[in-house]
């Protein structure tokens, strides 16, 4: 048995307790001293868990070690939740490894973070990448909530919704001014390269964190200033892979030859075309559970509210528009936010296409140009997430909460529509 022990785990908060049942491939690992035996983070890898809230957070990042099933459990505690996952190895020799880990500061999602400064429990916040002001729900209740902050830093490369708010804004660079990598959906890691120099006082995101860093080491007398250090990206995905099983043998000289999907365990490795081609974390057989559907939808048409809104996006704009309207030519083919309704419905409302109407939820409203279309069903509209003319979908949308997933119900809501 090996004693993990309780340790901090950097910035997590996170705690590990109990013991690990030394199997034969995880007794070589440690021995080989890719597991440290008081390091509580790793001694978790090795078992395939991460410090998680719920069942679906808990992905298995040692995806080449070979393993039959993985069961997991998760019980309520006072700080948090403790997480038991039970490993078999592929081959069946009864060895079993447990880990306990009691989670004492669970990650947050974008909405906890909003419920968390509306409750006085997040007072400063670094963003990153991300426009909240402009892709949270019920936006009339974010931006009163993000005023709320006593200190607001924004690192992006436009001065956004967001960032017009922020007390300091840091100016990053875009894709094109920087060197890195970007990982798709596909899992495919690829190269990008500088193209054009940063443009006025912009940096590359890491040069600036690194910045960041090493300037808060010295104030605080921490000596970190070598750990926030670096001459390239290179050096940072060497880094990351090192610590990371899925992307060990992925490295720059080999992305020179093109991308790579992980997992990618060692340099011989040609990467993964199909994640569960032969298995799965679990098995040779993936597991169907049953799922209760519950309610349909926090909200539902009423008397006041008669008609559904269900929102997406549209060929010229990508989600609230963050960047595709600062570029002219996609604002020429849709410079005006539609909402799209049934004839029959339009019939109704004495909407004739084209004519300015009103939208209202509980929560807000907007105006936008009718597009009648049978496309639609009856009782329900279309509204794109773009936000034209001070105008969005999510001034209406609701912050009801999917218990499972913990994201907002921004496709469902009740509305009304009105002529203008």
């Amino acid at each position: 048995m090996v004693d993990v022990g309780a340790k901090d785990v950097t910035n997590r908060q996170a705690v590990a307790r109990g013991s690990i049942a030394i199997g034969s491939t995880a007794l070589e690992a440690i021995r080989a001293g890719s597991v440290a035996k008081g390091d509580p983070l790793q001694a978790a890898r090795l078992a395939g868990i991460m410090a998680a809230k719920r069942t679906s957070d808990l992905i298995p990042l040692c995806h080449p070690l070979p393993l039959s099933h993985v069961d997991v459990q998760l019980e309520p505690t006072a700080g948090g939740y403790e997480i038991t996952a039970t490993v078999r190895t592929e081959a069946r020799t009864g060895v079993e490894m447990e880990a306990l880990m009691a989670v004492t500061s669970a990650a947050l999602t974008v909405y906890d973070m909003v419920k968390a400064i509306d409750e006085g429990r997040i007072r400063a916040m670094y963003i990153t990448g991300e426009n909240p002001l402009l892709s949270e729900p019920d936006l009339n209740h974010a931006e009163q909530t993000f005023k709320k902050l006593e200190f607001l830093v924004v690192q992006d490369i436009f001065l956004h919704e967001t960032a017009e708010i922020a007390d300091v804004v840091l100016p990053a660079c875009s894709f094109a001014e920087k060197d890195g990598t970007f990982t798709n959906s596909e899992r495919r890691v690829q190269r990008i390269r500088q193209a054009i120099k940063p443009i006025g006082l912009s940096k590359p995101d890491w040069e600036i964190i690194g910045d960041l860093g090493r300037r808060m080491s010295l104030l605080n007398d921490l000596g970190l200033e070598t750990e926030f250090t670096y001459e390239n990206t290179s050096q940072i995905w060497e880094e990351m892979a090192g610590y990371t099983p899925l992307f060990s043998g992925i490295t720059y000289s080999r992305l020179e030859l093109g991308g790579i999907q992980w997992p990618c365990p060692d340099e011989d490795h040609p990467g993964t075309r199909y994640l569960y081609e032969d298995d799965f974390p679990r098995g040779d057989r993936a597991k169907f559970v049953g799922f209760d559907q519950g309610p349909a939808a926090d909200e539902m048409p009423t008397k006041r509210f008669p008609m559904i809104l269900n929102t997406g996006r549209i060929l010229y704009h990508w989600h609230g528009g963050t960047m595709t309207r600062r570029a002219d030519g996609l604002m020429a083919r849709s410079p005006e936010l539609q909402v799209a309704l049934n004839p029959k419905d339009a019939e109704a409302c004495k909407i004739y296409d084209g004519d300015w109407v009103r939208v209202k939820s509980r929560r807000g409203e907007l105006e936008a140009r009718a597009l009648i279309t049978d496309r639609m069903n009856r009782g329900e509209i279309f509204v794109p997430f773009v936000k034209l003319k001070e105008h969005a979908a999510n001034f209406l949308t609701n912050s009801a909460l999917d218990p499972d997933s913990r994201i907002p119900e921004y496709k469902v809501c009740a509305v009304r529509l009105e002529r203008v």
